[in-house]
């Protein structure tokens, strides 16, 4: 269930601005006849559908709460409400994109359970440097008896996809030499199952690699992201009455660059019309916009209408489920570790710091990506 259209936005809270696009969803008539559209559901079927609704509104308003809370108090249990709002929000998700299967009796049943549980590897001291102490946290898979991956962050994971990338899309006016110009949504992952969660888990640092808007926090230690940032936009060429996807990728570190140009990849049919240009640290990329020319890139994710980033590495976690891994290792550390976790505010070690400033980004983007979700549409900041 792909996301295809996108909206942007001006804002200066953007937690205020995306819970306002929340609000609509607490309206149970309206949301049942969404899911019976979604689902193309017969009308046998309204009842269901008012049901996940009604739940949709539950978990919404618990997860407000939540998030309301957790602008109040300090940094030592920030991550635990924020982690409880980013689960009743991932609920809203499988409620309004999967079956009746999912409604939450239902999951109670055999997925009764986070999903995810924390391994810690060693002492985590307060001295210790980042990418230790990071490494060390580690959000590993819950699993039945079976040995299959169970609980609310896998039945969330499931019906996952990647969000798409926007950029500016240039398209000519009939008879003059103008142009319009706008955000458009133009690059897509595949509308399936994303990779099975890593048996191992991901540690912290894995999550924290892969959120754009925590790379400056992490240069701050000598810790490089798993990501390269580009700009894209399609223009319109009258040559070949085509659209030319354009993805200018910006100066890198060269094992950046590597890793990323390793992970695109293009059909053979189509590698003639393929254009590569490196510059010193980066290169842009231009390829036709058309399905007669299959392009494969790494799982981006995309912050704003000028900025989008590329992983590095193999992904299988959106923007959202990378936050929801971080948030929960930060707040079951926090919950079962006090002693732990308190000794590292006390002097703002690496880790209490960086975590501070993962909360910061929750607070915009967690109820950001969930109204996309709902509305089937993907809200990008101009």
């Amino acid at each position: 269930m792909i996301i295809t259209q996108c909206t942007t936005f001006q804002a200066a809270d953007i937690g205020k601005y995306a819970w306002g696009r929340l609000a609509y969803f607490q309206n149970v008539e309206a949301v049942t006849r969404q899911i019976m559209e979604l689902h193309l559901l017969p009308d046998a079927h309204r009842n269901n559908a008012r049901k996940q609704a009604t739940q949709i509104r539950q978990c919404l308003m618990q997860a407000r709460e939540y998030y309301e809370a957790a602008r109040t108090v300090s940094l030592a249990t920030r991550p635990v409400l924020l982690y409880y709002a980013i689960m009743s929000l991932a609920l809203t998700e499988i409620l309004m994109k999967q079956s009746a299967d999912s409604r939450l009796e239902k999951l109670r049943e055999s997925h009764g359970c986070h999903g995810l549980q924390l391994v810690i590897a060693n002492a985590i001291s307060p001295s210790d440097n980042l990418c230790d102490v990071a490494t060390a946290l580690r959000a590993k898979p819950q699993t039945a008896a079976n040995g299959s991956a169970r609980g609310t962050f896998e039945i969330w994971r499931r019906s996952s996809r990647e969000l798409p990338i926007v950029g500016q899309w240039s398209t000519p006016n009939d008879g003059t030499n103008t142009a319009t110009i706008g955000p458009r949504a133009m690059i897509f992952g595949a509308d399936a199952e994303p990779g099975p969660y890593p048996d191992n888990g991901l540690s912290l640092l894995d999550a924290l690699q892969g959120l754009p808007q925590m790379t400056e926090a992490l240069g701050t230690y000598g810790v490089m992201p798993k990501l390269v940032r580009a700009t894209c936009a399609a223009n319109w060429e009258h040559a070949d009455q085509e659209h030319t996807i354009s993805i200018m990728v910006h100066p890198s570190a060269r094992e950046s660059m590597d890793a990323f140009m390793s992970l695109v990849a293009f059909a053979p049919c189509g590698i003639h019309r393929i254009h590569i240009t490196e510059f010193p640290g980066g290169l842009h990329l231009e390829f036709p916009a058309t399905i007669n020319v299959p392009v494969r890139l790494p799982w981006g994710i995309c912050t704003d209408i000028s900025n989008s980033w590329f992983s590095t590495r193999q992904e299988s976690l959106n923007e959202f489920g990378l936050i929801y891994v971080a948030l929960h290792i930060a707040g079951n550390f926090a919950r079962y570790y006090p002693e732990k976790w308190l000794s590292h505010i006390e002097v703002s070690s690496p880790l209490a710091l960086v975590i501070d400033r993962l909360t910061e980004v929750a607070f915009d983007r967690v109820p950001l990506l969930i109204a996309s979700e709902l509305a089937r549409r993907y809200f990008v900041a101009k």
